[in-house]
């Protein structure tokens, strides 16, 4: 009896349909070679891990497939539609689209769905930290900040993309930073200096109680009130911030990082102002991005620089890649009139 070779391909859900449609199709996906035994296959987290490695980043289950093949062929150059004995689902979304074929093709259920959220985020750690580095560069600020010593780490940077991820909201003994970068508005503040303030001891108390709040710091903290109450919609970033610098909360935060107040309230205004992402044509505060620097130097460079790591982090790759392609000269790129 001749002999059998094994593989698991991840195919594109358009080669799928090619070779559905042409019965061949070339084999220029990833793809490892197994024993056959599918059963233990999905156990087998190395082998899931090697062939997701071989991926290039896309961004939804439903655009690949998991091709199972068996060939008299050792190495797949080709392949027909009768060695197709299995196309398996990435997840359940996937599962549950499937494939609208005539005649239709039987999707069967993922066999790896962790490993592809694994993969997802392992992609998503990536791009943050991509993200960061194109906010450095895009605002001209030279080096990044060092990890640790109070200020965000890699693990709270896996945990915090963990919940992204998932959909997931925060609770429990968290970092203060993972507290912050998951923040949501969902109290009706004041669209000014006031209301930045507010979020940023919004999130500490969520970090504070372990867990989201939901009522309003303007009633549930005497300074929130303060912040409220004795200042107007024209209150500057130094008012205020003089006014809080001996208050216990701002000091307590100060033995966690010192300027915390500082940096939460630079963090969530350049979040809002940076929502759809870094725009070479826009001007902020009156100046292109690259000038930003020398308008925000009030707040601090050290302050600056976290305040950026932290929108690097936020925006990642996918906010950031068009403006740092449109200030670079690369090949490809249609040079634009100045």
């Amino acid at each position: 009896m001749e002999k059998k070779y094994y593989h698991l391909l991840l195919m594109r859900k358009e080669d799928v349909i090619d070779l559905f449609k042409h019965g061949q199709y070339k084999v220029y996906c990833p793809q490892v070679e197994f024993d056959g035994d599918i059963a233990q296959a999905i156990s087998n987290e190395q082998l899931a891990k090697k062939l997701l490695d071989k991926a290039n980043s896309f961004d939804y289950s439903i655009e690949y497939y998991l091709a199972q093949v068996e060939s008299k062929k050792k190495t797949l150059k080709e392949i027909s539609i009768g060695e197709v004995a299995g196309i398996y689902a990435l997840n359940q979304e996937s599962f549950r689209i499937g494939l609208h074929l005539d005649p239709p093709i039987v999707v069967k259920i993922p066999i790896w769905e962790k490993a592809y959220d694994d993969f997802q985020l392992d992609r998503l750690i990536a791009d943050a930290q991509k993200g960061v580095e194109n906010v450095f560069k895009a605002f001209e600020m030279g080096k990044t900040v060092r990890l640790g010593r109070g200020f965000i780490t890699k693990d709270d940077i896996e945990t915090t993309l963990k919940c992204f991820y998932s959909g997931t909201r925060p609770r429990g003994k968290l970092s203060i930073w993972t507290y912050l970068l998951l923040y949501e508005r969902h109290q009706n503040y004041p669209d000014d200096n006031r209301g930045f303030f507010l979020d940023a001891l919004h999130a500490y108390g969520n970090y504070t109680k372990a867990a989201e709040i939901d009522a309003s710091v303007v009633q549930g903290s005497k300074l929130g009130k303060h912040i409220y109450q004795d200042f107007d919609n024209k209150a500057t970033f130094e008012q205020i911030s003089y006014y809080i610098r001996s208050s216990k909360v701002v000091t307590g935060t100060d033995k966690i990082f010192k300027n915390f107040f500082t940096i939460a309230f630079l963090f969530l205004r350049l979040k809002k102002d940076f929502e759809a992402g870094l725009d070479a044509n826009k001007l902020y505060y009156g100046v292109h991005i690259n000038k930003l620097k020398d308008v925000l130097k009030q707040y601090g460079e050290r302050e600056l620089k976290h305040a950026l790591y932290l929108l690097g982090l936020t925006l990642g790759w996918d906010l950031t890649y068009k403006y740092i392609y449109r200030i670079s000269s690369y090949p490809i790129l249609k040079k634009t009139q100045q």
